[in-house]
């Protein structure tokens, strides 16, 4: 299990400024991608996040220059991916990093309504897909507030545009699917089948089989379902569907949704 390392007193030495030790602010050398080695892949997080916003900075001067809008996953990658082994960031390190680039996002874009959404969603899918669990409760606790707003802001936009593109009703699915992961995760079998309801319906409604079959999986597994509330939600189909074990792991293994490793408006229930 990869963890987020961190250190100031070593040889490791910055992969951007090429410094030894804490930046100005303090905050110490990190790591927590697949770089291995004692002095291999480190860097403050100022420095990944000025480099990513450089490297975003010239996607948007492309796009405007041609007057295009290039795929998500050209501005997200510098965020994403670390540039010496070209793996995802992880952990503490990934939810920092996608915290910055809502930052980023709802400055270069104000009136980006979407590309908000979707910055927002790539934090919360950090959020939701961390190894380590010693800090559960706080990350827990930021994961319904970001849910909460995303889900609000998604009712905001059905009352300005009753027809919502898929790829944002696949998005408000994995959300209730989020949500549904971290009440099983606090014993709450009620507000889980709440969550997990919504999100089979949202999945039928793009045509989703797979999705729904997951879903009708997660449900079968809570515990101590009662009979009656079962049979109303879970199909009278005879098949349970229920998920293999790689499937079902708490809300701390989640893996991301999307597609290719990129959290951006394709997404696919896996």
């Amino acid at each position: 299990m990869r963890g987020d390392s961190s250190l100031n007193d070593c040889d490791a030495t910055c992969y951007f400024c090429l410094e030894k030790g804490p930046d100005e602010s303090g905050q110490p050398l990190r790591r927590d991608c697949s770089c291995r080695g004692e002095s291999t892949g480190f860097a403050h997080l100022s420095c990944i996040v000025k480099y990513a916003k450089q490297k975003s900075q010239l996607i948007q001067d492309w796009e405007d220059h041609h007057e295009l809008e290039g795929p998500w996953e050209e501005l997200t990658e510098p965020w994403d991916c670390c540039p010496s082994c070209k793996q995802q960031y992880q952990n503490e390190l990934a939810v920092d990093l996608a915290d910055e680039f809502v930052t980023f996002v709802e400055d270069r874009y104000p009136g980006d309504k979407k590309k908000h959404l979707w910055s927002r969603y790539r934090e919360l899918v950090a959020l939701t897909s961390m190894e380590t669990n010693d800090v559960q409760p706080q990350r827990t606790k930021e994961a319904k507030l970001n849910a909460t707003r995303l889900l609000s802001d998604i009712e905001q936009m059905k009352m300005e545009h009753p027809s919502l593109p898929n790829d944002i009703l696949q998005m408000e699915a994995d959300v209730h699917n989020r949500l549904g992961h971290i009440a099983l995760g606090e014993g709450t079998s009620e507000g889980a089948l709440l969550h997990f309801e919504k999100c089979r319906d949202l999945y039928r409604s793009v045509g989703s089989d797979e999705g729904v079959a997951i879903v009708e999986a997660n449900i079968a597994r809570i515990p101590v379902l009662d009979d009656d509330l079962a049979a109303a939600i879970l199909p009278l189909s005879g098949n349970n569907h229920r998920c293999p074990a790689e499937s079902t792991g708490q809300m701390s293994s989640i893996s991301s949704l999307s597609l290719g490793g990129h959290l951006g408006p394709s997404i696919l229930m896996i």
